[in-house]
């Protein structure tokens, strides 16, 4: 996969997660990142899934593995995460 970014996050790479009936991406997401409000990422990864609230089990899920976006132009609260 070639290099992308969403809302100030860069990834390079995936892992791919088989979803387990009753997934959520809330819950993929605090597994994968120990943060559920990255969710976004995950549904802009995995548009063929962003419909799907809740998943049924058996879809693979494109985990990105994702760095922040460096910018000197970043706010004071931005830069410190």
């Amino acid at each position: 996969m070639a290099s992308d970014r969403f809302l100030g996050w860069f990834w390079d790479d995936t892992n791919l997660y088989r979803a387990r009936g009753g997934d959520s991406f809330d819950d993929i997401a605090r597994q994968a990142y120990e943060d559920e409000r990255l969710s976004s990422i995950l549904l802009y990864a995995n548009p063929d899934l962003a419909g799907d609230l809740i998943l049924s089990g058996g879809e693979l899920v494109a985990i990105p593995i994702i760095s922040p976006v460096e910018s000197p132009y970043a706010p004071p609260w931005r830069t410190a995460l």
